[in-house]
């Protein structure tokens, strides 16, 4: 990649331990997971992760840098290794290996220049050095539940209660989940270890999830909830966190990326301007509003639509496998 991306994510690829798969790993780590989704959303993205030379060679690996991302793996460097249990009571962890930190100085120079920044750990592998590196003006996302993980080899993983950091004081976006961190801790605990104007998203799965404002001293100035998408099985949800987050990242980077994805405009009989109309039912007018980059004409009464039904998401979900299908087959042009 040529000059500065769009986004820079920071953080490591691991091998998360599975049985379906030949290898009998697959790719994962916070990292992994956000840079591909920042790049299919549309983010020129460039990666400084560490890996061990499995996962660095791994087709995965490809496929982030096919979606078009610069991917910079420290040579020799090693990323951890999960053995995942999910239980009714949440995911249970082991690790026969951890990772290395993510070096500072792998960063190249260029990158430094960039105006968005997703830290995305997935092993406590991201140094305090790491706040001081994005511009003062940028944008950060922080995958928190990343640094509240404790591994020792061979050991089962533990969380170790929230707290605050340079890294976690510098986020202005932070995600995180209500299985990443003690039952007693309230959403009040967390806001108050944040800096002043950042926005927590605490995801709960099926659940969905809310999003709280940082007042001053770390008071919530606000909250809002958000419904998840109805399921017909709850199957993997790895990955889901750092996605989501990468989704609401997109959104505040570059709001002319997602506009229009979850309301419906229409334009105005007489004047042919551009009219919002319809709102899905997790998403505020006034949200599209701020995202849209101009004066939104609002109508006097917005639709409400409903969530998609587990039906109409299977038929969504069949056409986007045929079309990755399609996509995947080699074009002849007649000579």
């Amino acid at each position: 990649m040529r000059g500065t991306p769009d986004v820079v994510v920071v953080g490591s690829a691991c091998r998360d331990m599975v049985e379906d798969d030949p290898r009998g790993w697959r790719l994962g780590g916070g990292a992994s997971y956000s840079a591909l989704a920042l790049a299919r959303l549309g983010l020129r993205a460039g990666a400084v992760v560490v890996a061990d030379e499995l996962a660095a060679g791994s087709s995965e690996i490809e496929m982030i840098r096919d979606a078009g991302v610069d991917v910079r793996i420290r040579p020799g460097s090693r990323g951890p290794i999960f053995i995942n249990h999910e239980t009714p009571n949440g995911r249970i962890q082991q690790t026969p290996q951890v990772s290395d930190p993510v070096d500072p100085s792998a960063l190249p120079e260029a990158w430094r220049h960039a105006h968005a920044w997703m830290i995305a750990p997935v092993a406590a592998e991201i140094p305090d050095a790491w706040a001081e590196i994005p511009p003062p003006d940028a944008h950060v996302a922080l995958g928190w539940q990343g640094l509240l993980r404790v591994l020792e080899p061979g050991a089962r993983v533990h969380h170790r209660q929230p707290f605050v950091s340079p890294v976690v004081w510098r986020a202005d976006l932070i995600g995180v989940g209500v299985d990443d961190f003690d039952v007693a801790t309230t959403p009040a605990d967390l806001t108050a270890l944040l800096r002043p104007g950042a926005e927590m998203l605490l995801t709960d799965g099926v659940h969905g999830g809310n999003a709280y404002r940082v007042g001053e001293g770390g008071t919530i100035a606000s909250s809002r909830h958000w419904h998840s998408i109805p399921i017909r099985e709850y199957v993997d949800p790895v990955g889901a966190g750092d996605s989501f987050l990468s989704g609401v990242f997109v959104a505040q980077v570059e709001p002319s990326l997602v506009a229009g994805c979850c309301v419906v405009f229409k334009p105005a009989p007489e004047t042919q301007e551009f009219t919002l109309v319809a709102r899905y039912e997790s998403v505020r007018a006034a949200d599209a509003v701020q995202a849209t980059g101009w004066p939104l004409a609002v109508a006097p009464a917005l639709e409400v639509i409903a969530a998609p039904t587990p039906e109409e998401l299977d038929v969504l979900r069949a056409l986007e496998a045929r079309t990755r299908q399609a996509h995947s087959r080699p074009v002849k042009l007649p000579v």
